[in-house]
């Protein structure tokens, strides 16, 4: 038996790459409404209560993405950078419900 880089370990860091990616454009999406907002792109009626709505949005994707950087952090920190060639590691994608 011998050692090989984790691929678990890899998909995780993988996946982080891939949300870090969506949440940073989604973000900015969010910012650039926001400061539309801020420089009068709508006023009257009822902007006030759309601009609550969107910086409450904007501000609970941000705390979003911290909590799911830090869980994909902990999760790629508990894993070894190399595992033996027949662990669960090498296989886990095999080992979901069918």
């Amino acid at each position: 038996m011998g050692e090989v880089s984790n691929p678990y370990r890899q998909a995780i860091r993988d996946a982080w790459s891939s949300c870090a990616g969506a949440t940073a454009a989604l973000s900015e999406s969010l910012d650039r409404a926001v400061r539309a907002f801020e420089a009068g792109a709508w006023v009257g009626g009822m902007a006030d209560q759309a601009y609550a709505e969107l910086t409450d949005l904007r501000n609970g994707v941000r705390s979003a993405a911290w909590v799911a950087q830090d869980e994909f952090d902990l999760a790629w920190r508990a894993q070894p950078p190399t595992v033996d060639d027949h662990a669960w590691q090498t296989h886990w994608r095999n080992l979901g419900p069918r």
